[in-house]
């Protein structure tokens, strides 16, 4: 199953993807600078959560160096406390609020399910997001928001230097429809990636043979001398290999130096298990599984 999912996220989808995408931010761009009030901010939401998803396929497809994924998480809770703070002021004031400021909240919320580590992920919840996403993708293509009250419904006459602006549009539909295809696209790929959920006891098994496999390791990360991005040392046993964290380093540029691909980097999650990929630590020492001959480059 991770083959599919590394497949799913390989350069030629991926770069389908990052064009749609392109093409969907200059929607909102345009729209975020032609509007005034909520449809403002309401497209704004959208250009943030457009970055993540630019950034996140480039990272993943062709080991870019990543934006820390804390910071990711920390913009999507703050867009989502602004969301919610938005729609309690609405609801205490008594003034009418507009419903798809709901949608943009569960997409907000999503995106910070989706830079959150990947241990901590749940079949579940991710395939229930895929589904909600599916259900959107529906509802953008047979029209079924303009009963939401559009967002931009008040603002519909808003006159500008190109003339009327529209907000309702077939291409504004399509550009909606491929933010809700590409977020269920992913939510399926990642989680096809992520490491398989493993029983406590065989989790307790595995850190006390590692800990009985790799004893010398701690003495060889405090006499490792090599600079950042030095390949990795070659272990005596299993035909395995350790790594010490430089920084800048991240899972995806590992597999992508060691492997000849970043979609490979779930392979060196599994063989750490306590290792959280989105959160290393400068001069944390690793393991890096057998190049298996599938994995060269």
């Amino acid at each position: 199953m991770a083959e599919v999912g590394r497949e799913l996220l390989s350069e030629t989808p991926s770069l389908l993807w990052l064009t749609a995408l392109a093409v969907v931010l200059l929607f909102h761009c345009s729209h975020l600078l032609r509007m005034r009030g909520e449809p403002r901010w309401y497209h704004c939401a959208h250009v943030v959560m457009l970055l993540g998803m630019l950034y996140m396929f480039a990272g993943v497809a062709f080991s870019l160096p990543l934006v820390p994924p804390r910071a990711w998480t920390l913009v999507f809770v703050a867009t989502s406390a602004a969301i919610v703070s938005w729609i309690l002021i609405k609801l205490v004031r008594g003034r009418p609020l507009k419903k798809l400021w709901a949608v943009a909240l569960i997409q907000q919320v999503a995106m910070i399910y989706m830079w959150a580590p990947m241990q901590v992920w749940l079949p579940l919840l991710t395939y229930g997001f895929v589904l909600y996403f599916s259900v959107e993708i529906i509802a953008w293509l047979t029209n079924a928001y303009s009963k939401l009250e559009p967002l931009a419904a008040a603002e519909a006459h808003i006159r500008h230097a190109g003339g009327s602006l529209e907000p309702r549009s077939i291409f504004g539909d399509v550009c909606m429809t491929i933010m809700a295809a590409s977020m269920a696209y992913m939510f399926v790929a990642m989680q096809l990636m992520a490491p398989t959920a493993r029983r406590p006891q065989q989790v307790a098994e595995d850190r006390l043979e590692a800990r009985s496999d790799s004893a010398p390791v701690p003495q060889q990360a405090r006499s490792a001398t090599q600079p950042p991005r030095r390949a990795p040392e070659v272990r005596a046993s299993r035909g395995e290999e350790s790594y010490k964290i430089a920084a800048g380093d991240t899972l995806w540029s590992i597999a992508g130096r060691v492997y000849g691909h970043a979609r490979l980097w779930d392979r060196i999650a599994k063989a750490n298990p306590d290792l959280n990929p989105y959160h290393l630590r400068v001069g944390q020492v690793i393991t890096l599984p057998e190049r298996l001959p599938e994995a060269k480059p």
